[in-house]
């Protein structure tokens, strides 16, 4: 009984761990893209002396609700972010120039 407890606790860590690796992997895939879009906003900033209004300013095309997105907050400040489930977003301040999940 006591081998049967410890296999199902291996196993269950070991399920566990593997999820946070996947979720790991997946938002390291979304910085890469969002860091594209930081890189294109950046350029777009270098040329007109001014952040873009929206992403077709820039050019950047994405897939159909994958993101990333682009909002233009003011003058000086954007967001870039993906939603990331129903309620989930990984976010990119221009302030705080940091990735961050809510």
């Amino acid at each position: 009984m006591k081998k049967a407890i410890k296999f199902i606790i291996v196993i269950l860590s070991l399920l566990i761990l593997f999820i946070l690796i996947l979720k790991q992997i997946e938002l390291r895939d979304y910085k890469g893209k969002g860091d594209v879009m930081l890189e294109k906003i950046s350029n777009y900033k270098k040329l007109n002396g001014e952040l873009p209004n929206n992403s077709t300013d820039f050019f950047y095309s994405n897939e159909m609700g994958e993101g990333p997105y682009y909002e233009k907050i003011n003058d000086s400040c954007f967001v870039v972010f993906f939603n990331i489930g129903f309620d989930n977003k990984l976010k990119f301040n221009s302030i705080s120039e940091k990735w961050y999940y809510e």
